[in-house]
């Protein structure tokens, strides 16, 4: 009864989402599930949270689905504007810090839920209940697998298709780094949950500025002049949001400010999407000067790190 009265959506609820509608399987899924439900729902799509507040407080949904580092935006909105009564929160498409969740939550008074899922799952492979302790397998339709694992248990997770007639998959290698968790959970659920998502194999980081990896930078750094060819990308939290630090060695005939101004530059006209989630404010983003050859402190040079933390204890990959 517990689990149902505080996780369950109604007929009478009514639901506000703001997942992108463009390249993104999420709303299709949320939209089906909405419409079985047959509960008041409004697609506003991933439009700024300003607008989507403003818009929001004439309906006062009960139930916002959106991306983690969105909805921290709103909530910075609800916390200086004034919130409403709200049932939910549910974020899906990146991780978020236990400290973000919180003040998030205490703007609401409710609970903030978070998915796990992939585009090539065509939905969601797991789900947070109350105890927020891992996500909730959706072992209906999926059989997770993680063959190689450390000496904690965790490794890359690897999961096949039960239930699907198009584009099935078998064993298909998710490239993340988690944990199998057989034991029972104390929320009573039956379903078996997978751990807090601790790393991606291929160095590709979701954050508030979209999913990103080396090749995005490198795009970014493309035709810029006065910079070396080592370069590293670090992702920390500062505050609330994201923050994406881009350290690169400058030589000695190159300016900071001129570097820039043309990465920049770079980031809106060749990554709009990427620009257009740093103009709602889901991300801050600095370029930091380092003197040339002092990045490189080995051989290879880890070109993006993820120095947030995301879970309430400190792991080291």
């Amino acid at each position: 009864m517990c689990i149902r009265d505080s996780l369950g959506m109604r007929r009478e609820d009514r639901v506000l989402s703001a997942y992108d509608c463009s390249f993104w399987v999420s709303p299709a899924v949320l939209r089906m599930a909405l419409q079985y439900l047959k509960c008041f729902h409004v697609e506003a799509g991933k439009i700024s949270p300003e607008e989507f507040y403003e818009r929001a407080r004439a309906y006062r949904p009960n139930v916002i689905f959106g991306e983690p580092s969105w909805i921290v935006r709103l909530s910075e909105l609800a916390r200086e504007y004034g919130a409403w009564p709200m049932k939910l929160l549910f974020g899906g498409g990146e991780n978020i810090s236990e400290e973000a969740r919180h003040i998030a939550e205490s703007v609401w008074n409710a609970p903030l839920y978070l998915s796990y899922g992939q585009t090539e799952s065509f939905g969601t492979l797991g789900a947070e209940c109350e105890r927020k302790d891992g996500y909730h397998r959706n072992d209906l339709f999926f059989f997770f697998e993680t063959p190689e694992t450390d000496a904690d248990g965790y490794g890359e997770l690897v999961y096949t298709t039960l239930a699907r007639d198009v584009m099935p998959l078998i064993r298909y290698r998710s490239t993340d780094v988690t944990r199998l968790v057989d034991e029972r959970c104390s929320c009573g659920l039956f379903a078996k949950r997978l751990a807090k998502i601790r790393a991606r194999c291929d160095e590709m980081v979701v954050c508030g500025m979209g999913n990103v990896g080396p090749w995005v930078f490198e795009e970014i750094l493309r035709d810029v002049d006065g910079v070396s060819p080592d370069w590293q990308a670090v992702v920390r939290l500062e505050e609330w949001r994201d923050l994406i630090e881009l350290h690169v060695e400058l030589d000695r005939s190159g300016g900071l400010n001129g570097v820039e101004h043309t990465v920049r530059e770079n980031l809106r006209k060749r990554f709009v999407g990427f620009w257009k989630n740093y103009q709602m404010g889901l991300y801050e983003f600095r370029v930091i000067p380092h003197p040339r050859g002092t990045l490189r402190q080995s051989r290879k040079l880890r070109r993006v790190l993820d120095d947030r933390q995301l879970q309430d204890e400190c792991i080291t990959v």
